[in-house]
């Protein structure tokens, strides 16, 4: 999580992007073991994480490209 203090730093952005994208990844590793696939619960939350995830990526990168004008 961003310590709110942070977030008007462009530095902090950079590194929160980095780190669900990151994350997003490892979801996407998971999701192709069969452990992962064949668990529906488990498949469904991987699923809701990453659509926060991406949620707020869409923040950050709005905020990191208002930063960069």
């Amino acid at each position: 999580e961003i310590m709110p203090s942070l977030v008007g730093s462009e530095m902090c952005k950079e590194t929160g992007i980095a780190v669900l994208e990151e994350r997003n990844e490892e979801i996407d590793m998971l999701m192709t073991q069969e452990e992962v696939y064949s668990n529906s619960v488990k498949c469904q939350e991987l699923a809701l994480e990453k659509d926060a995830n991406n949620n707020e990526l869409e923040e950050l990168y709005e905020k990191w490209e208002e930063l960069a004008e």
